[in-house]
């Protein structure tokens, strides 16, 4: 049976019986401010709540068991039921602690074939956890790459262990079973998340590997500014392009690709320039 909520000194409702309501504020299981003015103790239990929670109770004086209670937190009407709960709790008007609430259950599916197994997931959740970038290359990814199947002896570890520090839910794992090798074994082996990079953080990235491409020198001889580049995303690369001017006339681009994981600027860039076919080293 739900043990009923005590109100220390609320029998003080009843010392001004011309008022229809008399209004309390608590505060660590003291009333600190009273009236029978509602919008006066409002103001006043939402000043008081920035610094500890409080609760504010308004008696109907003609019908003393009406009481109708609302809770503040951090100057803030606490509206939800729980909330208030707690709040009451922490103002110290209740004795016992709230109940814990029970945390939801979350289902991941399990595939297993004879020799392997994988748990499927969400790419946005591994990017949520901050694991997207050390998932490694034994796990596997949809075709759109939404969906990826973590390899049981690694990276499902990893990710069961990132969740249970959440602790915010009940890790259920739904098993799969086949006895012939999994499909899940023809997928593309995952490929991480690439961050958005913009041209001055590659150029940064790349002092050390490749410090003459952006300087100044090599910018003005090929007529371009740091503003003239594009950056997209290609696979496990960034394609960087540039056009190419002479006194303000276009006569080629510049094509590049940039590795995040080793910071270099690699393959060919090839450019027209009058018909001639300029290579990396010829720049």
């Amino acid at each position: 049976m739900k043990k009923e909520t005590t109100f220390p000194g609320i029998e003080a409702a009843t010392e001004k019986p011309e008022t229809i309501y008399q209004a309390y504020v608590y505060q660590r299981a003291t009333i600190i401010s009273t009236s029978s003015y509602l919008g006066e103790c409002t103001s006043q239990a939402r000043t008081y709540s920035k610094a500890h929670p409080c609760a504010l109770i308004f008696v109907d004086q003609k019908q003393p068991e009406l009481r109708h209670i609302l809770a503040f937190i951090d100057g803030h009407d606490a509206t939800l039921p729980d909330t208030t709960e707690d709040a009451l709790f922490y103002a110290g008007i209740k004795t016992s602690s709230p109940e814990p609430k029970p945390k939801p259950t979350q289902k991941y599916l399990f595939y297993q074939d004879p020799s392997h197994g994988w748990i499927k997931t969400t790419r946005q959740e591994l990017i949520d956890l901050h694991i997207d970038r050390i998932i490694s290359k034994h796990s596997y990814q949809s075709d759109n790459g939404n969906f990826v199947y973590l390899e049981e002896d690694g990276d499902a570890n990893l990710f069961l262990n990132k969740k249970a520090k959440q602790a915010t839910a009940n890790i259920q794992l739904v098993e799969k079973r086949t006895d012939r090798p999994s499909i899940i074994r023809t997928y593309k082996p995952y490929t991480p998340t690439l961050p958005t990079l913009t041209i001055y953080d590659i150029k940064e990235r790349t002092k050390e590997t490749s410090p003459h491409f952006f300087s100044h020198d090599t910018l003005k001889f090929f007529g371009q500014t740091m503003k003239d580049f594009n950056v997209t995303k290609r696979a496990n690369q960034y394609r960087i392009t540039a056009p190419i001017r002479d006194k303000s006339q276009l006569i080629g681009h510049t094509l590049r690709y940039f590795d995040p994981s080793t910071n270099e600027l690699s393959l060919p860039v090839i450019r027209e320039i009058e018909g001639r076919s300029l290579t990396d080293e010829q720049r």
